[in-house]
């Protein structure tokens, strides 16, 4: 199995109660899985389930390593928990300003 990165640029669907407190959110995905699109799939599924929306991928799947989070201890934090659980995510959210956004 392979250790997957994904980030990926959400909104809360209209049904989701963080609509009220937040515009929008990345979405950092650690995932271990045999294939990138299951990868995919398996963050498609946790975002449809807690009722957040794809708005943009950020960061394809792409395979990665320890190394490629050395110094940055969110980031090793959450590789080092998708091995040992096989899926791990990050949300970085940011509130709504009151301002309407086209």
């Amino acid at each position: 199995m392979k250790t997957w990165f994904l980030a990926f640029r959400v909104i809360p669907a209209k049904d989701n109660e963080e609509k009220l407190f937040t515009e929008g959110a990345l979405a950092h995905f650690w995932v271990i899985d045999a294939s990138s699109k299951n990868a995919f799939s398996r963050c498609q599924v946790y975002l449809d389930r807690r009722k957040w929306t794809i708005a943009d991928v950020e960061q394809p799947a792409v395979e990665t390593t320890a190394e490629h989070f050395a110094q940055k201890d969110i980031g090793t934090q959450h590789y080092l928990e998708a091995q040992a659980t096989g899926f791990s995510v990050a949300f970085f959210a940011w509130e709504d300003d009151g301002v309407g956004h086209a």
